[in-house]
């Protein structure tokens, strides 16, 4: 009986992260719009919270190695703690030094910062995990 139950809630997540529509409410529209067609919708709310994150966060510096453009960014209220995030011109690489992607698998708000200052409108596929897309469980 209780793995009907489990089974019949994760058929009923699945459903709803594939046909419902989230409401825009950022100020990264297109990558938020593209963050809900990608990830589940339970992941969707950890990411839009790192969008939002953007408004937060102030650019200190801005530098380009070869291809490579490094920002140093700081936030609201903690202007001691700096952190870098790079976004490379060539590869689409989005990198950040605060290692939130490594640890839960998805990007961070300097990820967000580095993709508006890059006028970018999708988050790049490599940086999107297999298993938070919405379309995990689909056969490829």
């Amino acid at each position: 009986m209780v793995a009907h139950e489990y089974r019949h809630k994760e058929l009923l997540l699945q459903f709803q992260s594939i046909n419902s529509v989230s409401v825009m409410t950022t100020c990264l529209k297109s990558i938020e719009r593209h963050a809900t067609t990608v990830y589940t919708r339970e992941v969707f709310w950890d990411v839009k919270k790192e969008i939002e994150g953007v408004g937060a966060l102030n650019q200190i510096n801005k530098r380009r190695i070869l291809n490579t453009m490094v920002y140093t960014l700081e936030e609201y209220e903690n202007p001691n703690v700096h952190i870098i995030a790079s976004f490379g011109r060539s590869t689409s690489k989005v990198s950040c030094q605060c290692n939130l992607w490594k640890k839960y698998g998805y990007l961070c708000k300097h990820m967000f910062f580095v993709m508006k200052a890059e006028h970018l409108k999708e988050m790049p596929d490599k940086l999107v995990l297999r298993r938070w897309r919405a379309d995990a469980k689909s056969p490829e």
